[in-house]
């Protein structure tokens, strides 16, 4: 695959993400209103895409490389792939890439309004959690104030971001596959602390396109158009469905 398509691509959905309201309404009514989890799910589609290519493979080969089975048949489990992103990320734009990330992570936040958003973390309900979780979400606060403040530098940065986006692959799965309802999604601090989850993916889908802008594939940032078209070829991306294993049912992450 053509790297430089690749990426105009994940720009579009990362443009898409940023750019658009994500709202709902009621069958038989006009008024809609705004729907974090929609945003959630955007955001969270964007890293998923993002992190389905071996980026370190791919800058060095010039084209965009898919993960690929082993000698043994296994595939890099998701962990394993959204960890190399990072990692990558940070191999480019260190020693730059924690301000980079906290930059756009506080832009995310004052747009969405979240003022608080150490104290909507530290309010994180888990009810029959995993042990992993609860260590997970314990840690929470303090690994996402590191990244929002700027404060993990050099070798720190890393395992904090691993540790945030960790969590925030736990949240995607217990939202994909648990069984909350539409009245527990627009409970206000649930929607808040998918605003939070949101302006970190975001924050770190925005590390790729700043690598990009540094290599020499000739990319550049240009507008995206979202004006509505007729015709199948121009409806926008539609996030896949993807088969994972069930998370606790009854956890509000």
């Amino acid at each position: 695959m053509d790297l430089k398509i690749e990426i105009r691509k994940l720009y579009a959905l990362h443009q898409a993400t940023i750019r658009l309201d994500h709202a709902i309404r009621d069958i038989g009514q006009t008024a809609w209103i705004d729907f974090a989890p929609s945003r959630f799910v955007y955001a969270f589609f964007t890293f998923n895409s993002i992190y389905a290519l071996d980026w370190s493979s791919s800058y060095e080969r010039r084209r965009a490389i898919k993960w690929t089975a082993d000698d043994l048949a296994r595939m890099p489990r998701e962990e394993e792939q959204f960890k190399a992103y990072l990692r990558y990320v940070d191999t480019v734009l260190a020693p730059n890439t924690s301000a980079l990330l906290s930059e756009e992570l506080s832009r995310r936040l004052t747009l969405y309004g979240v003022t608080q958003p150490l104290e909507d973390l530290k309010a994180v309900d888990l009810v029959n959690a995993t042990r992993q979780l609860r260590n997970l979400a314990g840690q929470l606060p303090g690994e996402f104030a590191r990244l929002w403040r700027g404060d993990a530098t050099g070798e720190q940065f890393f395992p904090s971001a691993c540790a945030v986006f960790k969590f925030v692959y736990e949240v995607r799965c217990n939202l994909f596959h648990g069984r909350k309802t539409r009245i527990q999604l627009l409970d206000a601090a649930q929607q808040r602390r998918l605003l939070i989850y949101t302006a970190a993916l975001i924050a770190g889908n925005s590390l790729l396109f700043r690598v990009a802008e540094q290599a020499d594939i000739g990319w550049r940032k240009v507008d995206v158009d979202f004006t509505p078209r007729h015709g199948r070829h121009n409806r926008p991306p539609r996030p896949p469905i993807v088969q994972h294993a069930r998370t606790p049912t009854s956890q509000r992450v």
